[in-house]
């Protein structure tokens, strides 16, 4: 798939300039990096949502905390003798019945904020695999583009283009990705000269 790309990107660009040429791959590589910034927005959106899970289970701590404390009372209560004793046990089995509704709605809502906690955190961690793996995808066709002699009979590439691969390349550590990509991929890329982008143009 990607050599018939890279063959049609060449015949594409067979009879034009060098400037020409480098204005094509400059224009692709700008829309690689908006594509790559709109999906680093995506997932900045995940990881607030996860921060507001967080809180709401903060704030549901803080409910449990209160029935706790209603519970310290009600045997406070209990224990005073000098508290009528019928307007006590009114007290005291309205107090319960409170408490145990305000028990069933905590745990009702606990269920819910794990079940959806459970179900972000599955779609937070599909999601990184899958930019793990088109970062991988997208990383590899580089270096087979830019290490190729076909496609790159002078092995090197422009400080912009180096600039943007580096940055995926850092992305995709921070997302966990390892394996080849640091064994093969990295110490090749890493021995193309960079030449400066307007020299190349003139070239």
């Amino acid at each position: 798939m990607i050599n018939n790309d890279t063959n049609l990107l060449l015949s594409m660009l067979e009879g034009h300039d060098a400037v020409e040429v480098a204005t094509v791959l400059l224009c692709i590589l700008i829309l690689t990096v908006m594509v790559w910034k709109i999906k680093q927005k995506i997932n900045q959106y995940l990881t607030s949502r996860l921060q507001h899970m967080e809180e709401e289970a903060q704030e549901k701590q803080k409910l449990f905390s209160l029935i706790e404390k209603c519970e310290n009372r009600i045997t406070e209560l209990e224990n005073r003798q000098a508290i009528d004793s019928s307007q006590s046990d009114i007290y005291i089995q309205t107090l319960k019945e409170s408490i145990e509704n305000l028990s069933k709605q905590v745990t009702q809502i606990s269920q819910k904020l794990d079940s959806t906690n459970l179900e972000l955190l599955n779609q937070k961690k599909e999601s990184n695999e899958t930019k793990v793996n088109e970062l991988r995808d997208r990383l590899l066709q580089g270096y087979r583009y830019y290490t190729c002699a076909s496609t790159n009979p002078s092995r090197t590439w422009n400080e912009m283009e180096a600039d943007a691969f580096w940055k995926m390349f850092r992305d995709y550590e921070n997302r966990g990705g390892n394996g080849y990509m640091h064994t093969d991929v990295e110490p090749a890329m890493r021995k193309l000269p960079i030449t400066k982008l307007f020299d190349e143009a003139k070239e």
